[in-house]
């Protein structure tokens, strides 16, 4: 397995000349992913890269994970492992993803202090081998879940398509997060991964096979929290296990506490870990009135030449260009909870709706919106998008109402957060 920098070029059509000896180790990339950069570079490659590769492979939706682990490195060439004698050492991922033909090939996850090539803003990488020991090798098993059966885990279990979402959350997560050996490291990494996956997915765990066992299938009954398992599973003995929750809770609600109006705040174990429920979901259908039936039309931008050569050329509105923006609304619902009066379905739609009008303003103005001159005052830049939402409503005076309580409670909400 290559650590060396990525070497990272748009690969031809599928000459073998040009996959990578990294790449031939694994039947994921060699033989069941249709060819791609994939194949033609040096692992382990940067997270971004990796989500942006698998979103465009549709047979990741048909491959599902049969195993999840936490690994901790025991290597004597380690600093961190010489300096605790071998009580501490860097913690990584590995995902267990099974093959259509019956094989299973695994997936590496580390989070590192110092990102793998220069200038880059992720510390988050990948590996990929069919060889488990090699991923593994000089290390220790930290936890482990497996699922009962294949069967099961196609049937309840999450698919590497899935697992891309998890990879984009933890990308998103750890971007403006600086890494520091008291806070956001390789064990918060690791353990954010490993047991919200745990937790989503507990009716197909609970049934299947772990170890530690007990620790685990607490957690799985919700009769334990993440900081109570991970200790659990990483400490054999009593007193250091209690010592070493006292000071992991401590330690984080001082973290809580002094970074709860940051943006790289700190959340208790927990929470950092709890998949959320609100989810952003995308539904696709020929018929347009299909997809709108028992609903009434609130805004609408449409372009005077729904294929313009002028916006084609430029690279604007195309489904590859939204791309981001879904990435983006996708990244931004992750960290807040739904609530009514909040992170809502009005907030998610107008912040879509409103950043595309502003983006391509000028696209726009020369098209036909509806309502016609509030959303033209917006694209003009002469109105804000409260005033611009606030003309869904008829009444002038309930259009006062709708504005002036909007503005006072984002406000609000605004300054307690």
């Amino acid at each position: 397995m290559s650590y060396a920098s990525v070497s990272w070029t748009k690969a031809p059509s599928p000459p073998s000349a040009y996959i990578t000896l990294a790449s031939r180790s694994c039947a994921l990339i060699s033989e069941v992913f249709a060819f791609s950069e994939l194949s033609a570079v040096t692992y382990p490659l940067p997270m971004d890269k990796w989500i942006e590769c698998l979103q465009r492979q549709p047979i990741s939706k048909a491959l599902f994970l049969i195993s999840f682990e936490i690994y901790m490195d025991t290597a004597s060439s380690s600093v961190v492992v010489r300096a605790t004698a071998g009580v501490l050492g860097h913690q990584f991922n590995v995902f267990t993803i099974g093959l259509p033909d019956g094989r299973k090939t695994h997936i590496r996850v580390d989070y590192r202090d110092t990102p793998i090539v220069l200038g880059s803003e992720t510390r988050l990488d990948v590996s990929l081998s069919d060889d488990h020991a090699a991923l593994t090798k000089d290390s220790r098993l930290i936890s482990r879940i497996v699922a009962p059966t294949r069967a099961a885990a196609e049937k309840s279990g999450p698919s590497l398509a899935a697992l891309t979402s998890l990879f984009t959350v933890a990308y998103k997560r750890h971007i403006p997060r600086p890494y520091s050996v008291t806070g956001y490291n390789c064990f918060w990494m690791t353990d954010m991964l490993f047991y919200a996956i745990a937790r989503r997915y507990e009716a197909l765990w609970i049934a299947g096979r772990h170890k530690p066992d007990e620790p685990l299938r607490r957690y799985l009954r919700r009769e334990a929290g993440v900081l109570d398992t991970a200790v659990s599973c990483a400490t054999e003995k009593e007193g250091a296990r209690r010592f070493a929750m006292w000071t992991g809770s401590t330690w984080r609600r001082i973290q809580v506490w002094a970074t709860q109006n940051r943006d790289d705040r700190v959340m208790m174990h927990d929470d950092e870990s709890k998949a959320p429920d609100n989810e952003v979901v995308i539904s696709l259908n020929d018929a347009h009135v299909a997809l709108t039936a028992c609903s009434r039309l609130i805004s609408r931008v449409a372009a005077l030449d729904p294929t313009p050569p002028a916006a084609e050329a430029e690279g604007e509105l195309s489904l590859s260009a939204l791309t981001s923006l879904f990435a983006l609304a996708h990244a931004h619902h992750v960290l807040r909870p739904y609530t009514v009066y909040g992170h809502s379905c009005f907030w998610m739609s107008d912040m879509l709706f409103y950043a595309v009008a502003r983006r391509y303003a000028a696209h726009w103005l020369a098209g036909s919106p509806t309502p016609d001159a509030p959303l033209r005052r917006y694209l003009r830049d002469e109105t804000g998008v409260l005033e611009t939402v606030a003309c869904a409503t008829e009444y002038e005076s309930a259009r006062r109402v709708t504005q002036w309580t909007g503005n006072r409670v984002r406000r609000l909400q605004v300054w307690s957060s």
